[in-house]
């Protein structure tokens, strides 16, 4: 997995903080990491239109599905996956179409909306073959119920019951074949600069969207049980109006996020024609609703000053919105100096006051009362699975924080493969 940090707009140093760690967020060691995951429910619609930039994928053909397909046939296509909801055993259901040794671009069959209500032979109708007979056996599609399940790190793709229409009517199978398995454990985000986030991640499936426990230790995994437990807990109304994404984020995480962006060199974030190189930057949290607050605070310098400043950033309220920006000067020590030199240290430290108090000022007329999600949007990042590059972008639709941490809520869309 990767995602890139080193420069972003005004706003998207909280705002990013928390979308960054939307999906896969660190914890050190000395923390409980097994307690405190990030939480995460990525919609249905949203799960559907990323898989479609990831299709089709060439895999090998089971023995099993052979005996389904023409002689001949060794690979498959996975040319169409959609997400059905789960099942009464709480694995995820999907309805899959494959097509022996083709590559795609035969008629699609699960893009209408009833891909997941109507049965295997209902839509078996809608499909035709692939290949030319004059180049080789006509490939008929293979129809399939798809579950997914997770255990001991690994997601696993089952085939619970499969269809092929066409010749002479239909063949079912129902014998239970596994086509594909995806670890979920150390998987990583590689900052750029930087150390990479190393992450454990288990999922739970609902009729309308995935959720998510993520936990990250720099050791072994923690323990799944309690990671399951969490992404399986109710997590009330997540994904509201137009959000087709949202987490929750505990402070401590985000905090260690911070530590690995900010405290060994300085993330550079832009601010209307200035830079501002900032450094050990954390985060300080109290409250929820309308009477949460929370700060912000490290060091900084403006490219424009070249001074070293200490900073706080305060936001509050529901959505969260800029309150204050403040900013003092990092004085130099005068202790011990001749009377010449302990003039002009003093003269510099009232000038280096006086220009960071402008600078906080200037910011807060600037920024006030603007909420935090505007000001980092729009906002992308990226990731790889199996070798697959995953590129989300969109905006932020909420930034909060209450007794779980901080919350976000988002509208992403894929980005389609070049």
């Amino acid at each position: 997995m990767s995602a890139a940090h080193s420069r972003t707009r005004p706003g998207r140093f909280l705002a990013g903080l928390a979308v960054s760690a939307l999906l896969w967020a660190p914890l050190a060691p000395a923390l409980a990491a097994e307690h405190d995951p990030v939480r995460v429910r990525i919609s249905a619609a949203l799960l559907d239109e990323e898989i479609r930039t990831l299709l089709p994928a060439r895999l090998a053909l089971p023995r099993a599905l052979a005996e389904l397909a023409e002689e001949g046939a060794t690979t498959m296509t996975l040319a169409e996956l959609r997400y059905c909801g789960a099942t009464e055993k709480g694995a995820g259901r999907f309805r899959a179409v494959i097509r022996p040794n083709a590559a795609g671009g035969a008629q699609a069959i699960l893009t209408t909306g009833d891909g997941c209500q109507h049965g295997l032979a209902e839509l078996a109708k809608r499909g035709g073959s692939t290949g030319d007979a004059k180049d080789g056996p006509v490939m008929e599609p293979i129809l399939a119920d798809i579950e997914v399940t997770w255990k001991s790190w690994l997601v696993k793709l089952t085939v619970a019951h499969a269809l092929i229409a066409g010749r002479k009517g239909a063949t079912s199978y129902d014998k239970r074949v596994d086509i594909l398995t995806i670890p979920t454990s150390d998987l990583r985000i590689n900052l750029d600069p930087g150390a990479p986030i190393v992450l454990h991640v288990v999922p739970a499936f609902t009729a309308t969207a995935i959720d998510f426990a993520v936990a990250m230790t720099e050791g072994p995994p923690p323990k799944a049980v309690t990671l399951e437990r969490v992404a399986a807990s109710p997590r009330g109304e997540m994904l509201s109006g137009q959000a087709n994404i949202a987490a929750e984020v505990p402070l401590q995480v985000a905090n260690q996020v911070l530590r690995l962006l900010t405290w060994g060199q300085p993330l550079t974030i832009p601010v209307d024609r200035d830079e501002i190189e900032i450094r050990q930057a954390v985060l300080a949290g109290s409250g929820a609703g309308q009477s949460a607050r929370l700060m912000v605070s490290g060091t900084a310098m403006p490219r424009s000053i070249r001074e070293t400043m200490q900073w706080t950033l305060t936001l509050g309220g529901e959505p969260l919105v800029v309150s204050t920006a403040q900013f003092s000067g990092q004085s130099e020590d005068c202790a011990g100096l001749g009377a010449l030199a302990a003039l002009g240290c003093n003269v510099r430290n009232g000038a280096r006051g006086a220009a960071a108090e402008a600078f906080g000022s200037t910011l807060t007329q600037r920024y006030q009362g603007q909420p935090a999600h505007q000001l980092a949007s729009p906002f992308g990042f990226s990731f790889q699975v199996t070798g697959q590059r995953i590129e989300l972008r969109g905006d932020l639709l909420r930034l909060g924080f209450g007794p779980r941490g901080l919350t976000a809520a988002g509208r992403m869309g894929a980005v389609g493969r070049n």
